[in-house]
């Protein structure tokens, strides 16, 4: 065989081809860094830890890295080495090019191979903590609300609010399961929500226990066969309220070993859900909307002692305690509770496309069609940004907002220029919501009748289409009134840096629960020093989208590929 004839061959039965750099190129960590293209023509990546066991890694992977390893040790002088390769179809690795990686030599690293494996070996224990199935998603996304790289008072302002038990207990009240366990958990610096409270909180109470779990363990097995799935793990996956596809799914856990009577047990189980909502929210909304007005009372209350220019550092400690207090007990539940009955109406609308009674657009137009504080909002700002309102009158409505509802680092929007981009729709939704004075009128009546009768859901068209239309308003109503809260306690801590000395950047670094009980500036100093530093390790940590044990943290998979130089 000629050697084009080899060459050919070699390409038919290449499965994988890629290059492996035996280090970081991004920050010289010591992971093996991995850009490959698969048999699909799909473009990965892998980060693996370089004081990785064998039994975390893939025979494809633990072939690919042994052969590093071997080049490592044949040239101890070299610092790191580009090795490019293939893999066949019989998983026979060939090499096809080594060079040395010049771009490493002068590279700094951020610490010593030694301190980022005590820096991981400490990730991991905390992991273990809990043994979970993480995701850096899903119910109430971290990512969203306070991003992939928190700071300590973010993250514990979040976990204090919302996470820690005020999430479940808030839905207890419509007909989920209550639990033991907190939502988020942190491994290095970054958020995860915890899949097995979320699978266990969002199972209907009225559920039997074993049937409970059963269901539960089916998620997880799921979750485990798609792990691409984790993004939709409150929509699609999780059978969490009933809507007009439900009994569709339903019968597919017939063939996962699902009894008729277990299948029925379930769906009587969200029926009752989501009819208890839709019956009942009238009382619901009124509830949480006498309990709202008390945040907001106490919000005046506070704003009206100018926290602002207050130099009594124990007065400010006051304010926040009370401030505080004020959005867990009377903010952060009914928002959460709100946001659910929300998520009702939306699971409606998707659902009502999903079964074929109304088409993608149609269901866009009427959505946009429901004038809420956030379309609001935009309609402000364009009006602010075009001269029809002045700044005065725009603050006046939205000046203690901030970007950040969590982040100390941001400034209200009265203290800022504000950037219209990050207020950016398209062209058609922005001109809906600034313009139109239809809500709800966008659904056909009779399509809307059948859909409802096909589901034997126990509601008229007229009043399904006020609950979609009330749930999504009010929602952001009740977001509205909690993000105004926080930020004003942001303020309050804000002013407690300027009269202790202490940067709000710096101040970034300590925690809630640190800030609620008065400590001198010196153990301020003390602890901002010690978090910064194991703030600073962490971040050079690299981290899955999804954990579903330890091993995911040492060898670290990536649908796009990884940057190659570092910037």
């Amino acid at each position: 065989m000629n050697k084009d004839d080899n060459s050919q061959q070699n390409k038919d039965n290449t499965v994988v081809s890629g290059i492996l750099y035996t280090r970081d190129l991004m920050y010289n960590r010591p992971y093996y860094m991995i850009n490959y293209q698969d048999d699909k023509g799909a473009t990965l990546s892998k980060m693996i830890a370089k004081n990785v066991t064998r039994e975390f890694m893939s025979p494809r992977c633990f072939s690919l890295v042994s052969i590093a390893k071997e080049v490592e040790e044949a040239f101890p002088e070299t610092d790191a080495f580009s090795i490019e390769f293939k893999i066949d179809d019989n998983e026979n690795v060939t090499v096809t090019r080594t060079s040395p990686l010049e771009q490493i030599i002068d590279m700094p690293r951020p610490m010593t191979d030694k301190e980022f494996y005590d820096t991981k070996s400490l990730a991991k224990c905390v992991y273990l903590d809990t043994n979970h199935i993480l995701s850096d998603k899903a119910f109430w996304n971290p990512l969203d609300k306070i991003g992939t790289n928190p700071r300590p008072l973010d993250y514990s302002l979040f976990r204090e609010v919302i996470t820690e038990n005020i999430w479940n207990s808030a839905i207890v009240r419509l007909g989920y399961t209550e639990i033991n366990g907190e939502l988020m958990q942190k491994v290095g610096n970054k958020p995860y929500i915890s899949m097995n409270n979320t699978y266990e909180a969002l199972t209907p109470a009225g559920i039997p226990s074993k049937l409970r779990f059963k269901l539960q363990q089916y998620y997880e097995s799921e979750l485990r066969d798609d792990k691409a799935n984790y993004e939709k793990i409150q929509t699609e996956d999780i059978l969490n309220v009933y809507d007009f596809v439900t009994d569709s799914k339903l019968k597919n856990l017939l063939d996962m070993d699902f009894s008729v009577e277990e299948v029925e047990q379930i769906r009587q189980g969200l029926y009752d859900i989501t009819h208890n909502i839709l019956s009942t929210y009238d009382k619901i909304h009124d509830s949480d909307y006498r309990e709202l007005q008390q945040l907001i009372d106490t919000r005046r209350k506070i704003q009206q002692q100018q926290p602002e220019i207050e130099t009594n550092v124990m007065k400010l400690y006051k304010q926040l305690t009370e401030m505080l207090s004020s959005i867990k007990t009377y903010g952060a539940p009914q928002y959460a509770r709100q946001e659910r009955c929300q998520f009702l109406a939306k699971r409606l609308c998707d659902s009502l496309v999903e079964g074929g009674y109304f088409t993608r657009n149609e269901m866009e137009d009427f959505i946009a069609s429901i004038t809420t504080a956030s379309t609001e909002l935009k309609r402000d700002l364009f009006k602010y940004t075009h001269g029809l309102m002045t700044a005065d009158e725009f603050n006046e409505i939205y000046g203690d907002l901030r970007s950040g509802a969590f982040d100390i680092r941001t400034d209200c929007y009265k203290h800022i220029k504000l950037d219209t981009g990050s207020f950016k729709t398209s062209d058609r939704v922005h001109n809906i919501a600034v313009n139109s004075s239809t809500q709800g009128k966008l659904l056909d009546s009779e399509r809307l009748k059948k859909a409802i009768l096909d589901a034997n859901i126990n509601i008229t068209p007229e009043k399904l289409i006020d609950f979609i239309v009330r749930a999504r308003k009010n929602k952001e109503v009740f977001r509205f009134e909690f993000n105004k809260s926080m930020s004003l306690m942001l303020e309050i801590i804000s002013r407690m840096s300027d009269v202790m000395g202490i940067a709000k950047e710096d101040m970034s670094y300590l925690e809630i629960y640190e800030l609620l009980s008065y400590h001198s500036r010196d153990s301020y100093i003390q602890t901002i020093q010690t978090r910064r530093d194991m703030y600073h390790n962490n971040t050079y940590l690299v981290l899955p989208d999804i954990i579903f044990g330890i091993g995911d943290i040492d060898v670290v998979t990536s649908g796009r590929k990884l940057r190659t130089m570092k910037k």
